[in-house]
């Protein structure tokens, strides 16, 4: 209970301390672009995604901004309209598919599918800042390669038998790692490629994936560890790392430039940071630098 406070009321802070981003951002998208940015988003972290638009859009612009919206309000959406020209928004009761899960962000990777045959398709979380010009990522897209954000085991692809024997010492009842470790038991799990990544941003290449691949992926993990088991938060990054690893010419980006924040961090030479909940408001670090930016537009 502690905890819950503690973090509402760092949110309260936070929101109250960057309100100005609602003021200044004003992003206009550029037709000549060739990606696309989408982001599941809710009420309460409105400003962060204005934050992480605001820092990324200021060295690359896409051609078009997509929000699936997690009822958010009236007001909420006038005023995304308002910073983002042109933003086109899903309600999420729109965004799902009968034969997947829903909650848990499969609705972002669901709409991502949907778009990806006419699209290069970056998943940009709403807690990431950009530092500086983000050359593999552009990179990434100008080539039309599949991108993942690292995490500290996850910086190489393997097979699902690699990964399933990699982690298999590894404890734990987090749905994440029970996918993993029952890899081996799937079909042609020698020949399939997985990566231990982070699907906070991600960029899906344009033709790279069919929903009916990702239908089958689902059934036989829901197969593997049971449906209710892998209907669970954090199944669908599980199946954001199989859909990328699988895809022509992956890049898993590097750890040392795009690193999520951790207490002591030295942020030099970091072009993106991912400040995942449980750091996100230690030392200040996310506030300072999300007021700094907010400064500068």
């Amino acid at each position: 209970m502690l905890f819950n406070i503690r973090r509402e009321f760092n949110r309260e802070f936070f929101n109250l301390m960057t309100k100005d981003i609602k003021k200044k951002l004003r992003i206009k998208p550029q037709g000549d672009s060739n990606f696309t940015i989408l982001t599941q988003l809710c009420s309460s972290d409105i400003n962060m995604y204005l934050i992480a638009m605001a820092s990324f859009c200021r060295f690359v612009v896409p051609k078009k901004v997509i929000v699936v919206a997690d009822r958010l309000t009236n007001d909420e959406v006038a005023l995304l309209a308002q910073c983002i020209e042109g933003i086109h928004i899903i309600p999420i009761a729109e965004a799902g598919c009968e034969d997947l899960p829903s909650g848990g962000c499969w609705e972002r990777l669901i709409s991502i599918h949907k778009l990806i045959d006419n699209n290069y398709v970056v998943q940009l979380d709403a807690d990431t800042i950009t530092l500086q010009y983000p050359d593999e990522v552009v990179a990434a897209i100008n080539g039309n390669r599949s991108f993942t954000l690292p995490t500290k085991m996850g910086q190489e692809i393997w097979t699902l038998t690699e990964t399933a024997d990699k982690i298999a010492s590894i404890e734990g009842d987090h749905v994440q790692l029970r996918a993993e470790k029952s890899f081996s038991k799937l079909a042609s799990p020698d020949t399939r490629l997985y990566v231990r990544g982070c699907a906070g941003f991600a960029g899906f290449a344009k033709g790279s994936a069919v929903l009916e691949a990702l239908i089958d992926f689902n059934r036989e993990l829901e197969a593997a560890i049971g449906k209710k088991e892998w209907n669970q938060w954090g199944s669908e990054q599980v199946a954001s790392n199989y859909v990328i690893a699988n895809t022509p010419h992956a890049l898993i980006l590097p750890f040392s430039k795009y690193p999520y924040y951790e207490v002591g961090l030295n942020l030099d030479g970091a072009a993106f940071v991912h400040f995942i909940g449980g750091s996100r408001y230690k030392r200040g670090v996310y506030m300072n630098l999300s007021r700094q930016l907010i400064s500068q537009l």
